[in-house]
């Protein structure tokens, strides 16, 4: 699997079909048993990477006692700049995430979606030129994930590479440039979204429509 600098690439499949894998071995937490990952011209996580990459995990049982914008100012310092640059990144960050109103609300408050949302924030927040985000739409409500998704797109065209898993991806409403569908570990089906989810006739098709066809069910 190729990424392009500057692309919104979207990761599906079921629960279990190795996308949190996948993006593990990109973060450089785990190595692959067989193969090759490189990033941005260097091994997965090779210290060249540092301050470059960013990854949010699959969500943790983390109880944060700091506020929102307190987290998202830790991330954004963690990867350097001066103050006014860090600053700006984690208002752009509260911004796309529809955080500004709970930027003083405190993470132990937040709902499942909130968190979820504030998470990304933190990542959002580093600047990293590569973005490796695990299921970000875990428990957000549609019309929040629909306009993260947007405003994900648009970082992705200011110059970000971010690639994104999901297991839900909002049943085909989705933005990016790149759907890759992988289950059991493996790519079962590549291409834009508008190729993805339509059928042999043109027909527009559901996203488990689509995931039922790629594992060659009916």
């Amino acid at each position: 699997m190729t990424v392009p600098r500057g692309a919104l690439h979207l990761l599906a499949g079921a629960n279990g079909a190795g996308k949190s894998t996948l993006l593990r071995l990109l973060a450089g937490v785990a190595a692959p048993s067989s193969g090759a990952v490189e990033l941005l011209g260097f091994p997965a996580g090779a210290a060249e990477l540092r301050g470059r990459v960013a990854w949010l995990p699959e969500a943790s049982g983390a109880e944060w006692a700091a506020t929102v914008e307190e987290l998202a100012g830790l991330a954004a310092a963690l990867h350097g700049g001066s103050r006014a640059a860090r600053a700006e990144r984690v208002e752009a960050a509260l911004q796309e995430t529809d955080l500004v109103a709970l930027r003083r609300r405190r993470f132990t408050s937040l709902s499942k979606g909130e968190r979820r949302r504030a998470a990304t924030a933190q990542v959002l927040a580093t600047g990293a030129e590569l973005l490796l985000l695990d299921e970000p739409l875990d428990g957000v409500d549609p019309e929040s994930a629909e306009r993260l998704l947007e405003r994900l797109a648009a970082r992705a065209r200011r110059g970000a590479t971010i690639v994104l898993s999901s297991h839900v991806l909002l049943d085909g409403a989705i933005g990016g440039d790149r759907l890759t569908v992988l289950a059991g570990g493996r790519i079962v089906a590549d291409g834009t979204p508008a190729q993805l989810l339509r059928d042999e006739t043109g027909a527009r098709r559901s996203f488990a429509a689509l995931l039922r066809q790629a594992r060659g069910g009916r």
